[in-house]
């Protein structure tokens, strides 16, 4: 037993004259009544993000419907077919960012035959192009359910009487660019 109480004192000991490695320490110290203030600096890092979400309702292109065209949409030899609502673009970010919009063929009907907007049809409309367009910017930070951080984008396609029958394939491209 004399043993075992040696052991635990020596054990004590040893623990308490182990150096310890040196850290920041904070104290305060009071040699008459009042308080007695510590205070202790942090340090946190906010990580740079922006998040660009294209949810895609729609998957097909409004084809042309030459068997039911009117006779003005014959005489013109062209036909037009809206896709509204095919993609919500929405961001996420804590900095200030824009969206923009480009498309691309796989063949070669002009991408000038479609229009895209902001919004829904039946006005408007820009011309798409290969060369990116802004679809939507946010200047202040926020989520997907912040003001003017989700925009509904929508087609329409001219189809013409002199494009080749065939499976036709266009790519949409959306690009986050943020500050």
């Amino acid at each position: 037993m004399m043993l075992k109480r040696f052991a635990v004192a020596a054990l004590s000991a040893a623990v308490v004259v182990v150096p310890m490695q040196a850290s920041a320490q904070f104290s305060c110290d009071r040699t008459s009544a009042g308080t007695c203030n510590v205070q202790q600096p942090l340090t946190v890092t906010v990580p740079y993000f922006a998040r660009l979400n294209a949810a895609s309702p729609a998957t097909t292109i409004a084809a042309a419907n030459w068997v039911d065209a009117s006779e003005s949409e014959l005489s013109a030899g062209q036909q037009e077919r809206t896709n509204n609502s095919i993609a919500t673009v929405r961001v996420a970010a804590n900095v200030p960012w824009s969206v923009t919009i480009a498309g691309a063929w796989n063949n070669s009907k002009p991408i000038g035959d479609v229009l895209w907007k902001a919004g829904v049809f039946p006005t408007g409309g820009t011309a798409l192009s290969n060369t990116a367009a802004t679809l939507i910017s946010g200047g202040t930070p926020g989520g997907y359910d912040a003001s003017g951080h989700a925009q509904e984008v929508s087609l329409l396609t001219t189809w013409k009487l002199t494009d080749p029958p065939g499976a036709y394939t266009l790519t949409i491209t959306y690009v986050l660019t943020a500050s």
